[in-house]
């Protein structure tokens, strides 16, 4: 494992000031990965930190449990798969009006 990738839990929970009960029940409603390579500490790749905060936000901000979390994911990936629907339905009429 490179650890220029990855964050440990004991960091995260550090800089963002959340118990590792947080992240481990995230993970649990598979809302993040972590990785445990040597079975005793857990890690983060820097990929999901963009993910990781704006659930912190959801949950800080708005008071959001890891269940409620879960399905604002659910319903945040839907909404991005139908735009990109969309996207790609516009493109495809354009191409077809054009003849």
């Amino acid at each position: 494992m490179d650890h220029t990738k990855y964050l440990s839990i004991q960091q995260i929970c550090h800089s963002y000031q959340v118990s590792p009960s947080l992240l481990v029940a995230m993970e649990e409603y598979e809302l993040i990965e972590i990785e445990y390579p040597n079975e005793e500490e857990g890690y983060l790749g820097i990929d999901e930190l963009s993910k990781l905060e704006r659930l912190l936000r959801l949950n800080q901000d708005l008071d959001i449990n890891v269940a409620g979390l879960c399905v604002v994911h659910e319903l945040l990936e839907e909404r991005k798969t139908l735009r990109e629907e969309l996207k790609r339905l516009r493109r495809q009429m354009e191409r077809l009006s054009g003849f």
